[in-house]
């Protein structure tokens, strides 16, 4: 299966946007003064928590070995050369985990679950430890997996329904990783290393701005919200004004959307699909509607839905707006 799997490295073009990238975040906010060691060591554990926000496939000890093997050569290895293996080589280990817990949970999605003995499981882990012990993650998986089968539960679905649910979702988190590309790498790292200075900063790859660009030149027909990723989740940052999303007192920020459907035809699950691809599926002919599932911004639990249908129009969005649709 790894044939399957683009082959992952940095061109030289990304060597010389590294060094160029330090050099204006030294500029800018360090004046003039060159980033510390220290900084750099925080950018492999930002930069993991970026892959991995929910703490769920890296372990302690990759940690340990990362800062171990990389940290006191980081600072080196980027302002001066711009070498980006660190980036990939970080990334490769998260991929290889990932494939091996999606197959993992793929099969125990197949076994009978029971929910008589009372356990507890804290699903936002962004703040949490990575697990120390292979044994621990497999305990935490076990856990979470539960708890994305009685979600569904909650919702009316039949056991073997909600497994199903739940493996096309791990399915299509493999075909995530398939479609990662070394600018994705390039990317992901380089927002780790701007958001340690401002959280609301993102870097936009060659690939990613093209693509921004394309869609900034054209008339958009959808929703008119302005969205964000957040463990995992498309959530709403705001409703632009004149869109169709303004117009409705059905949603409103900080709304997560959990499903689209097209129409009267059934809800695509979206939660960890990427927001590149949730924005093509809320995106649409003026005129036609577009169901949003979403756990509202005021929900009392994780299991509360809620149904907004809105009919695409015209979105106009200025320069200064990231995403709409």
């Amino acid at each position: 299966e790894a044939a399957e799997f683009p082959e992952l490295a940095p061109t030289d073009l990304m060597a010389q946007e590294t060094m160029r990238v330090i050099e204006m975040l030294e500029t800018l906010h360090f004046n003039n003064q060159e980033i510390s060691d220290e900084v750099f060591i925080d950018l492999i554990r930002e930069y993991m928590a970026s892959l991995d926000y929910n703490k769920l496939y890296f372990l302690q000890s990759d940690e340990d070995r990362f800062i171990d093997t990389f940290g006191s050569r980081l600072s080196m290895q980027l302002r001066h050369k711009g070498d980006l293996s660190v980036a990939f080589s970080i990334y490769e280990t998260y991929r290889a985990v990932a494939l091996e817990r999606i197959h993992s949970n793929l099969e125990r999605l197949k076994e009978d679950w029971s929910f008589e003995s009372e356990e507890e499981y804290e699903y936002d882990r962004t703040e949490s430890p990575w697990a120390s012990s292979k044994e621990e993650a497999e305990e935490l998986w076990g856990k979470r997996l539960k708890q994305e089968i009685l979600q569904e539960l909650l919702n009316d679905k039949t056991a073997d329904e909600a497994k199903e649910r739940i493996a096309k979702r791990y399915e299509r988190q493999l075909r995530s990783l398939k479609e990662f590309s070394s600018s994705d790498v390039q990317e992901v790292f380089f927002t780790s290393l701007t958001h340690l200075f401002d959280p609301h900063s993102t870097f936009f790859s060659s690939d990613t701005f093209e693509e921004f660009s394309i869609h900034m030149r054209l008339s958009l027909v959808g929703i008119g919200a302005l969205l964000s990723e957040d463990d995992g989740y498309c959530v709403i940052k705001e409703l632009i004004p004149g869109g169709p999303a303004k117009n409705t007192t059905d949603l409103k920020p900080d709304d997560r959307i959990v499903a689209v459907a097209q129409g009267d035809a059934e809800p695509v699950d979206i939660i960890d699909m990427g927001l590149r691809k949730v924005v093509d599926q809320i995106r649409g002919e003026k005129g036609t509607i577009v169901n949003l599932t979403i756990i509202p911004a005021d929900a009392v639990d994780e299991s509360e839905r809620r149904i907004v249908s809105i009919v695409r129009d015209t979105v106009r969005i200025n320069s200064s707006r990231c995403e709409g649709e």
